[in-house]
């Protein structure tokens, strides 16, 4: 009995340090991404109603800060249209990709001639 205790130990520590050397591919982005950003500059975002609980297809109001510790170094473009109905300026990241749904992609796929 003392030797299957060991082996399950075993195995899950082996587990555990498999896991363990595999960096998260979306975490290890996140940190590229703050290496490259200026020290001055600080971006924020924030939930707009302090909610943490969504239902599916609620709208989920974001705010985002910005500011920087040098006057008038930054011009912030604050465009919010362009013909088509959807900027590209803009990318994100997302940790968990497969779980995300854009409810309005039908919507433009079908309507821009895309897929």
């Amino acid at each position: 009995m003392m030797r299957k205790f060991c082996q399950a130990i075993l195995l899950l520590l082996t587990a555990a340090t498999a896991g363990a050397a595999q960096p998260d591919a979306f975490l290890q982005k996140h940190e590229e991404n703050l290496a490259k950003k200026p020290q001055d500059l600080t971006v924020e975002l924030r939930l707009a109603d302090h909610k943490t609980q969504f239902q599916q297809g609620e709208i989920v109001r974001v705010e985002l800060v910005f500011s920087s510790t040098e006057p008038d170094k930054y011009t912030f473009v604050n465009r919010s249209y362009d013909r088509s109905g959807r900027l590209d300026m803009d990318g994100f990241e997302l940790d968990r990709p497969s779980d995300i749904i854009d409810p309005l992609s039908d919507y433009f796929v079908k309507n821009m001639g895309g897929l």
